[in-house]
């Protein structure tokens, strides 16, 4: 079982996910919650329309209150390494940018919420930075996903980088969507 910090983080992970029969996204997915010695665990039923592949993934929820911030308090997460974050940060951008481009003024929702992923997922690489250090030690980085993201290129593992990230990710709503509210 999985331990996830929020249902937010779970959905991240379930984003990550594919089939492992045939490498695509899971595309059907059930929810049902049930309890565990007095803590709630998320189940997830997944399955795939292309080559009709099933599986469950049960992640053990904090007791109330959940920690803070949107994915999930100060500590670094259990289920994802700081390469599957950068990765995701990634994605979301692109997904954003491609949203820009179609220049539909009804996208200005959906580039918000899609710039704020991202900023919200590379705000979990530092997380795994100790204190004493500047980056991420490569160890920590133990997917498939995470060890390409830090192979393209490791210095956006620096704790400055990533800060610099965040903040340009900041400036960059800030600059084209005054109107969509802080980023918390």
């Amino acid at each position: 079982m999985l331990e996830a910090r929020s249902i937010a983080e779970a959905h991240l992970y379930l984003e990550i996910q594919v089939c492992q029969t045939c490498n695509l996204r899971w595309d059907g997915v059930r929810h049902a919650l049930r309890t565990l010695e007095d803590r709630p665990v998320a189940v997830y039923s997944l399955s795939c329309s292309s080559c009709g592949a099933r599986d469950q993934l049960e992640f053990l929820m904090p007791r109330e209150p959940l920690p803070p911030g949107p994915l999930g308090g100060n500590e670094p997460s259990k289920i994802m390494d700081p390469g599957e974050f950068h990765a995701a940060s990634d994605v979301y951008f692109a997904l954003a940018r491609d949203a820009v481009e179609q220049a539909n003024p009804g996208n200005r929702e959906k580039v918000a919420t899609l710039l704020r992923r991202s900023i919200y997922a590379l705000a979990e690489v530092p997380k795994f930075i100790p204190p004493s250090e500047d980056r991420v030690p490569p160890e920590l980085i133990v997917s498939e996903i995470g060890r390409a993201s830090y192979q393209r290129n490791p210095d956006r593992f620096v704790r400055d980088r990533i800060e610099y990230e965040i903040q340009d990710l900041l400036n960059l709503m800030q600059r084209y969507l005054p109107d969509a509210g802080p980023v918390n």
